[in-house]
């Protein structure tokens, strides 16, 4: 689910948590993770690490920076502070512009442990070649 940011912007955090706790308990009838949207091109730091400890409270599994349908994307700064935002069992899932495994492995450093791609070819041939030149 994409949160609420306007409503995360006019600081309705209670809003976004029971909107973010609302989807996780019909999701969990059917043993669905939540994926928490945050869109972090349109969020200052200070908003996105709000938006994890929210998405976090409400019971999400994971913390993902956008849908691809905005500008920007993944970013090692988003995850870095993502990472840092919420517990270690909650999954940071960097999202957008993922499209090759230089990107791929510098945002897995940062703390991703889950991608949206939509570049996988490109990103396992990269993977190849640097395997390859070992």
């Amino acid at each position: 689910m994409v949160i609420n940011i306007s409503a995360l912007k006019s600081g309705q955090h209670d809003f976004v948590e029971r909107d973010i706790a609302g989807v996780v308990e019909v999701a969990s009838r059917q043993g669905a993770p939540v994926k928490a949207i945050l869109e972090t091109y349109l969020l200052t730091d200070e908003e996105k690490v709000m938006a994890c400890k929210i998405a976090e409270r409400a019971g999400a599994a994971f913390v993902k920076t956008s849908t691809a349908t905005q500008p920007g994307g993944a970013t090692v700064e988003d995850i870095k502070l993502m990472r840092a935002a919420v517990v270690s069992h909650i999954v940071v899932k960097a999202s957008a512009y993922v499209t090759d495994i230089d990107k791929t492995l510098a945002l897995y450093e940062a703390g991703a442990r889950r991608f949206g791609t939509g570049y996988t070819v490109n990103i396992m041939e990269g993977l190849r070649k640097k395997l390859e030149g070992r």
